[in-house]
């Protein structure tokens, strides 16, 4: 959908940042950034497979577009988004729609959770949502070099121990790699957490897809 893709690149180029965190113009210059990032940090990693690649790129050239539809620029001149991810996470699925579906889902994941590393830095970071990305069905390993291309994207190199962190995500996710697979197991976990509740900022403008077909067809 090149025309809807351009569509956004222009509106990520109008949009500033908070000056605090990063140095760039505008968002499509971090975009940019971050893609030139994680290119260099998939071609140094043999583990990765020719697929993996993609959707690593992908995620990367992606990641930010929820930024398009919740920019908010602020009386100083600095710009807030809140709830990017979620919402980019639904727009990129929009986007590629069309496209085969378990590469767009796999994208849209990465996406949707691309900024959990914060919250396990803040030490708000859920359970349910570590032992979901830790099970993904793709690596959580592109999550980790994500987190730090979208760092070095935006010269962010001055959080202190950032790589510390970020290693220190990526060896708590590996606490639930494999864990909670049956039925069972995830029953027993889940229900505990049914009344877990979290804060978050009002969404008013959504989108609601309903998806119907036989079982198992790959909804």
């Amino acid at each position: 959908n090149i025309p809807e893709i351009k569509k956004y690149i222009d509106m990520l180029k109008t949009m500033g940042y908070n000056s605090k965190w990063h140095t760039e113009d505008n968002v499509w210059e971090h975009t940019k950034n971050t893609v030139a990032q994680m290119k260099i940090r998939l071609d140094k990693d043999p583990s990765y497979n020719r697929y993996e690649k993609k959707i690593g790129i992908l995620s990367a050239f992606f990641h930010d577009f929820g930024k398009a539809e919740t920019g908010k620029k602020k009386e100083n001149g600095d710009w807030s988004f809140p709830m990017h991810a979620d919402v980019g996470g639904h727009l990129v699925r929009r986007i590629l729609w069309d496209d085969d579906i378990t590469t767009r889902e796999n994208i849209c994941f990465i996406i949707k959770y691309h900024m959990h590393h914060i919250s396990f830095q803040k030490g708000n970071l859920s359970l349910s949502d570590a032992i979901l990305i830790a099970n993904g069905n793709i690596t959580h390993k592109l999550f980790i070099d994500l987190a730090i291309s979208d760092i070095l994207g935006s010269d962010r190199t001055f959080i202190e121990d950032y790589e510390t962190y970020i290693h220190s995500f990526e060896e708590y996710l590996n606490l639930f790699k494999n864990k909670f697979m049956t039925q069972r197991e995830r029953f027993n976990f889940f229900i505990g957490k049914k009344n877990e509740s979290y804060e978050h900022e009002p969404i008013n403008n959504f989108t609601v897809y309903l998806m119907c077909g036989i079982s198992g067809s790959g909804k």
